[in-house]
């Protein structure tokens, strides 16, 4: 008799062999990759029931440390082999904060062949999802051989000891949390939180032994980032009116609060943290002036205000100070461009600024260890990791599953992070006559940047296949077109006119991709930072703005790189009346460019700051707060054209062929959680 592995799961329509790492629709075979075959196996062990992250790791991962995408990843792989839809799954279902559920019809059919070639009996029989122990021994030499498989075609080498943890709740209550602060004595924490469909943020306080918790704020503004004065009933926190930020002091914040307004902090919302210092003494914040965020600090004896840091003209500025428990270093981040922040420490005594890490992807905010020796953060791949000032040495503390943007560490040692991102982001498009947005693209994970090429092909980033990547939609079809391997920040992209080759800005530095041979090549210095990049009208040739040598100009990306005009940090293309517009970073004033006459001309817009504009057909187009703008260049009079939900957040968007898409972001629940490690 000879045993053939020919046995399978039924999936509604399809077949998953899981020996042979495949999956048949009925029309054709599709190939898994060994990790996708062994997720779908434990998935499909367990119909009906939710598997958890940790399951899924231990299983496929045997315990070795990855990043919070490595599961995302292949679970959007997954969904697309069964074409199925996040939003209203029919095979795989996302349970937040919990895990993943096949929940399509599953059966597992066991074919034995006996006999001699020429003569074989075929023995079926259908084992129910309830009758799991005769599956699971029916199966197991399968799992031996598909664990067998995964070791060899894996190959990886061994990684360190994975880092147990656990997260244990701080607060209970739905909607958004941030902006954490513990008292010294660890009893009190203050946060900021607002509902999910809310405009503003409120600060609320909560005994962390009764976990009586009250309101500090009023509901009518919006307030950030508490801080409690030592051990008093006394917190500092930021309120934003009007788009002006000021700093007050709330006083017995659990019965008849006084508030009291101490300085202005700039003429533009904020949510950057403050910090104290020891003795209490000093209030450390961040002031946006003059267009540029800068770090100033407030004497608490006298209310005297000092300037700490000016930072450079070509970055956009210095935010999330946090001093050091000893009060010797002050902790800061440096926004360089808008794809790329810089971890840095000033040394209060000499006034040295010391630069221990970039990244390029946005941080929220840092914490101190308690010997003033490490500095803490979540980097790029979502992990939670110490810095030692002295030796730049990182060390991976811990792989957090979800989104995690805050951490904070209190004197009394314990570690809470914020779990949780502000949105998801989808693609949602409108005709521009008639705005109706409705959606275009959209996945459990964050898709974005849309850059149209006609009315029914686009290209976008999007995370769905765990990392930026980037995309491209046809009609109905939609491909992945990158790989990269490591997580970076994607910008601008541009096809050549022949759309074999794409122009990329990632991580500010313009990278060709060949499309036909696979091969990358980067085309700008290391030392210069890309933001915008846009085809000329005419020629289709690559125009792109750059920093070098601190000034941020436009440049032509020809068989040389030939600087075009000075002081243009932002570019647009108006290709319907052949015009091109800039935008300087250092008053963000619009200006008109003649590229043929090498012409400057300013436009006179009165009072303008948004930094996501777009001058289409002769208009200006812009986003201010949640409404979407148009502004008559002949008499400077704007027209509301679109009002956003307060939950559907809109961050930028882009006009061509008379269609107008958005990146459509919605306010996701955020949750502050103490992080536990386990000996």
């Amino acid at each position: 008799m000879k045993l053939l592995n020919e046995a399978y799961f039924q999936i509604e329509n399809y077949r998953f062999y899981p020996e042979r790492y495949l999956i048949n629709d009925g029309s054709q075979d599709i190939k898994l990759e060994p990790k996708q075959s062994k997720i779908l196996l434990l998935l499909a062990l367990n119909s009906g029931r939710i598997i958890t992250r940790d399951e899924i790791e231990k299983e496929v991962w045997q315990g070795r440390i990855i990043s919070e995408q490595a599961v995302n990843n292949k679970i959007s792989e997954l969904r697309k082999v069964f074409k199925d839809n996040y939003r209203d799954p029919r095979y795989l279902k996302t349970h937040s904060q919990l895990g993943y559920e096949l929940i399509a019809s599953t059966s597992f059919v066991e074919s034995i062949a006996t006999g001699t070639n020429s003569e074989s009996i075929l023995q079926a029989r259908t084992l129910k999802r309830s009758n799991r122990f005769v599956l699971v021994f029916s199966l197991l030499v399968l799992v031996l051989i598909l664990f067998t498989g995964y070791i060899y075609f894996a190959k990886e080498v061994s990684q360190p000891p994975r880092i147990k943890f656990s997260l244990v709740p701080t607060t209970t209550e739905k909607g958004q949390e941030y902006g954490l602060n513990v008292r010294e004595d660890g009893k009190y924490i203050a946060y900021s939180h607002r509902p999910l469909n809310a405009k503003n943020w409120r600060i609320k306080v909560k005994d962390m032994t009764t976990s009586k918790w009250r309101y500090v704020s009023p509901k009518s503004i919006d307030s950030k980032s508490p801080v409690w004065f030592g051990n008093s009933d006394t917190i500092f926190y930021v309120q934003n009116i009007n788009n002006s930020c000021s700093i007050w002091q709330a006083k017995q914040v659990w019965a008849n609060t006084l508030h009291e307004k101490i300085t202005d902090c700039g003429d533009i919302a904020s949510m950057s943290p403050l910090s104290i210092g020891p003795n209490n003494k000093w209030l450390y914040f961040s002031n946006f002036k003059n267009n540029k965020y800068e770090l100033n600090r407030l004497n608490l004896n006298n209310y005297q205000i000092e300037k700490i840091t000016t930072p450079p003209n070509t970055s956009i500025g210095d935010y999330a100070s946090y001093i050091s428990p000893n009060g010797r270093y002050l902790g800061f981040l440096r926004a360089i461009s808008f794809a790329r922040v810089d971890l840095n420490i000033l040394e209060l005594a000499t006034g040295e600024i010391t630069t221990l890490a970039s990244e390029p992807h946005t941080l929220f905010a840092i914490s101190w260890n308690n010997l003033s020796s490490e500095l803490l953060y979540i980097d790029r791949d979502n992990f939670l990791v110490s810095q030692n000032i002295y030796t730049k040495e990182v060390k991976k503390l811990s792989n957090l599953h979800q989104k995690s943007i805050y951490p904070y560490r209190d004197k009394q040692n314990n570690t809470y992070i914020v779990e949780g991102g502000f949105f998801v982001s989808d693609i949602k498009t409108s005709d521009l006559s008639k705005i109706k947005f409705n959606y275009l693209i959209s996945s459990s994970y964050q898709d974005y940047d849309p850059v149209p090429i006609s009315n029914d092909k686009l290209l976008f980033t999007s995370r769905r296949s765990g990392i930026p990547q980037i995309w491209i939609k046809e009609k109905f079809d939609e491909q992945q077109l990158t790989q990269f391997e490591e997580n970076s920040t994607l910008q601008d992209k541009l096809f050549n006119q022949e759309e074999n080759s794409l122009l990329i800005v990632r991580n500010n530095k313009i990278i060709e991709y060949d499309l036909v041979n696979d091969q990358f090549r980067q085309i700008t210095p290391d030392d210069w930072l890309v933001e915008s990049l846009v085809a000329n009208c005419k020629s289709g040739k690559p125009l792109f703005t750059a920093q070098n040598n601190g000034t941020w100009d436009l440049y032509e990306l020809s068989e040389q790189l030939i600087k075009i005009e000075h002081d243009v940090y932002k570019f647009s293309a108006d290709c319907n009346q052949e015009q091109y517009y800039g935008q300087k970073l250092s008053d963000l004033s619009l200006i008109n460019i003649d590229l043929a006459n090498k012409k400057v001309t300013p436009l006179e817009l009165g009072l303008f700051d948004s930094i996501e504009w777009q001058i289409y057909s002769g208009e200006l187009y812009y986003l201010s707060d949640t409404e979407l703008l148009k502004r008559d260049l002949n008499n400077n009079k704007d027209k509301v054209i679109y009002t956003f939900s307060e939950d559907n957040k809109v961050h930028s968007f882009k006009i061509s062929n008379n269609l107008i898409y958005i990146n459509a972001k919605e306010t996701m629940e955020m949750k502050i959680k103490q992080l536990n490690f386990n000996e």
